[in-house]
């Protein structure tokens, strides 16, 4: 199935961060009032905040580590749109949280989780797809790495009562499309906060059409932030066998930009999530990955690979490769002949 995508991750070099937008909106909406240009350049200065503040979540906040990866891991937790709350409420990513194979969760106090030298942290980050979840970026640019943590219950043995550990984890998001919907209705309201601006310094009619100007502004972004909160994204986006997720049960192999997040605390991340599935299902309890693991992933992150390459891609879309009934059944044949043997289509 397609996968969403509305956000595009900048290089290390290009990236600016949300404040210099913001002070920019900020001077020029003070310095136009003092020159008496009317109050209503407000509105024309808040719609551009939501505007500069939409842009820079949609085309800088993530940060380019390499293009796309694959991770294989246990499910440790879910965070679907709907436990987000205030104006995180039109970040409609649903989001999921891996235990990268091979680990499991172990008896183990992290001291520090900005130190990657920590004796628990060295443990987490021996496995094979650790390069995922460590620092990539220049410390002095990108200070705030601490990395993603997530609680997950660990039994000494069978009988004993289960507690939480705290554990290193990928991140990763299938998108919504909730801040690109708030975004290009910004767009739209600013247009008409702009002409209600010009109206604002005209004395009585002037002063009217500003503030019918105001509320058509509002009525906008109004309606755009109902579409917006209700534009989530979703696991079924991506597969649609997905509908039901398990923690502590679900081994999933995920494929997807491999970006770094600048807000929050700041952590690598798989964003969007351009493949998902379910490779493995304990059917009850906390299991961790199977012994064989590293082979099995290897392997399904080679096959998702090679039926996402461009060859695959360029193969199925081939004229003779887009039959519904199969050749050797119906005799349809290409009109130039049987063409020589090509990629195996997936």
């Amino acid at each position: 199935m397609p996968y969403v995508q509305h956000t595009q991750c900048v290089k290390p070099d290009d990236h600016v961060g949300l404040a210099p937008g913001l002070i920019v909106t900020a001077i020029a909406a003070v310095a136009l009032l003092l020159v008496g240009v009317g109050w209503g350049v407000i509105g024309v200065a808040a719609t551009t905040a939501v505007i500069v503040y939409c842009r820079w979540w949609l085309y800088d906040r993530l940060v380019c580590l390499g293009g796309d990866r694959c991770a294989v891991g246990l499910l440790v937790e879910t965070h679907p749109p709907s436990e987000k709350s205030g104006f995180d409420a039109f970040d409609t990513d649903y989001s999921i949280d891996l235990l990268l194979a091979p680990d499991t969760p172990q008896d183990c106090v992290i001291a520090d989780k900005k130190n990657q030298a920590d004796p628990c942290l060295v443990r987490y980050f021996g496995g094979f797809q650790k390069d995922l979840i460590m620092r990539q970026l220049d410390a002095n640019k990108f200070k705030d790495y601490t990395g993603e943590f997530s609680d997950a219950p660990f039994l000494a043995n069978v009988n004993a009562t289960p507690k939480l550990v705290t554990v290193p984890v990928l991140h990763a998001e299938f998108e919504g499309g909730g801040v690109k919907v708030l975004h290009d209705a910004a767009v739209a309201a600013l247009a008409v906060s702009v002409v209600g601006a010009v109206f604002c310094a005209i004395p009585i009619i002037g002063w009217i059409a500003c503030v019918i100007a105001a509320v058509i502004a509002a009525a906008i972004l109004g309606i755009a932030a109902i579409i917006a909160l209700n534009d989530t994204g979703s696991p079924t986006d991506v597969n649609s066998e997905l509908d039901e997720l398990h923690s502590y049960r679900d081994v999933l192999v995920v494929r997807g930009t491999w970006v770094y997040d600048t807000a929050h605390e700041g952590w690598n991340e798989i964003h969007p999530i351009k493949h998902c599935q379910r490779i493995e299902n304990s059917g009850g309890g906390l299991t961790g990955c199977p012994a064989d693991i590293e082979v099995r992933a290897r392997e399904w992150c080679g096959a998702v690979s090679e039926a996402q390459s461009e060859l695959t891609v360029e193969s199925q879309s081939r004229p003779e490769n887009q039959w519904e009934i199969h050749p050797a059944i119906d005799g349809c044949r290409p009109a130039g002949g049987i063409p020589e043997p090509g990629p195996i289509v997936h």
